[in-house]
């Protein structure tokens, strides 16, 4: 176990990943530092000791090949697609061990699942050994490394068809032999809800949600105070209908309610842009504008309040 190496290699054996051990072992007697440099070596040498139809028979082969003076220990492992499990891996990995070693000292006994000892990484021809050696994690290593690591949601799922519906449709391609093969089928469905949250756990304060303009169920909240001074109503009312003239989306909220509860559901609602309609307004000949992402409240008048609504709409 003093000289081991790992590589990735694509379904036709060529490198997608191999660290210089792996290089060193499949390049002898030539000094080489990358795949690349190769220039199909260490493929052909690959398809001196697996079979070419590796990737379609099984999911775990292992075998024995001869390097120079040495012999080695090969173990292939064929990676699936975990949307797609019907469809053939996208890559092989290999783990490349030096000689046949037994047991190790100071290995210990594997715990029983489904009355079978499980153990898919031995090193020893004994099922009964758990050991994870050096080769282990750098194996565990390199997969990881390869894998960026980040938050996220699904909001979308993606099922295999197989080949039953190309096949009924005459739908087939020629593979690299030129023999025609049925293509493979998916479908992918979209979950809404799941979209919705998604644009939530992106746009969001301690206050509530902001929405993007271009996904938000209105552009403008309309809010109206002191709705029971007749003047200001009927302003209020007024500039509604001219927005809905200009094909701006807006929610008018004329609710029987205080200030500070409107503007809470304002910033709970998260709609883009809010107008505040009152008293004071109105004696001003003005609208109180605010961005649900900004802190500040402007007053503006109506026709300018209306230009900076279209610029933020787009």
């Amino acid at each position: 176990m003093d000289s081991s190496g790992f590589l990735l290699v694509d379904p036709s054996f060529r490198p997608v990943y191999a660290d210089p051990e792996s290089i060193k072992i499949l390049g002898y007697p030539n000094n080489v530092s990358s795949p690349e440099s190769l220039d199909g070596i260490v493929t052909h040498k690959i398809l001196s000791f697996l079979p070419r139809n590796l990737a379609y028979s099984q999911t775990v082969f292992v075998t024995q090949f001869q390097s120079g003076r040495r012999r080695y220990l090969c173990r292939a492992f064929m990676l699936q697609d975990h949307w797609s499990p019907d469809v053939q891996p996208a890559r092989i990995a290999l783990l490349l061990e030096r000689g046949l070693p037994g047991p190790p000292g100071r290995a210990r006994k594997y715990s029983k699942f489904g009355g079978m000892y499980e153990d898919p990484f031995s090193f020893s021809p004994d099922p009964r050994y758990f050991y994870l050696g050096r080769a282990h994690h750098e194996v565990f290593a390199a997969l990881r490394a390869m894998v960026r690591e980040s938050r996220g949601i699904g909001i979308s799922g993606l099922s295999s068809l197989g080949t039953s519906l190309s096949a009924a449709s005459n739908l087939f391609y020629q593979d690299t032999a030129g023999k025609p093969r049925p293509v493979v089928m998916a479908t992918c469905r979209m979950n809404l809800s799941r979209l919705a949250a998604a644009l939530v756990e992106q746009h969001h304060d301690d206050k509530g949600i902001h929405w993007p303009v271009r996904v938000a169920p209105f552009h403008v909240h309309l809010i109206g105070l002191n709705l029971e001074d007749a003047g200001v109503r009927d302003e209020a009312e007024r500039i509604y209908r001219y927005l809905l003239e200009e094909k701006v989306e807006v929610l008018f909220d004329d609710r029987d309610a205080r200030a500070g509860e409107k503007f809470s559901d304002s910033d709970l609602l998260g709609i883009p842009l809010r107008l505040t309609i009152s008293k004071r307004t109105l004696k001003e000949g003005a609208l109180e504008l605010k961005l649900r992402a900004g802190s500040q409240a402007e007053s503006v008048t109506v026709e300018d309040a209306l230009k900076a609504i279209t610029a933020a709409c787009g």
